[in-house]
């Protein structure tokens, strides 16, 4: 199933890459640059995460989740 769920993201994400790409609406410098820092910072954050110990990494999640979720909802609702 999660083999499954990599195909389908994949090919949901590659329809919607060019439907962007199609219309235009990709600002290419700024997009470069994004891609260029998630996929360093995707290697190592999956290189240390693999050291360090699996709860510390669940409690980092859990807290950042909570952190974007909190200012999202409740600061920006009532702001």
């Amino acid at each position: 199933m999660n083999a499954l769920k990599v195909v389908l993201g994949g090919v949901i994400n590659g329809v919607a890459t060019f439907t962007f790409i199609a219309t235009g609406a990709i600002a290419w410098k700024q997009g470069i640059v994004m891609t260029l820092g998630a996929l360093v910072g995707g290697y190592f954050a999956a290189h240390y995460a693999q050291r360090l110990p699996q709860s510390w990494i669940r409690v980092f999640v859990i807290v950042v989740g909570l952190r974007d979720d909190g200012l999202n909802f409740f600061v920006r609702a009532y702001h």
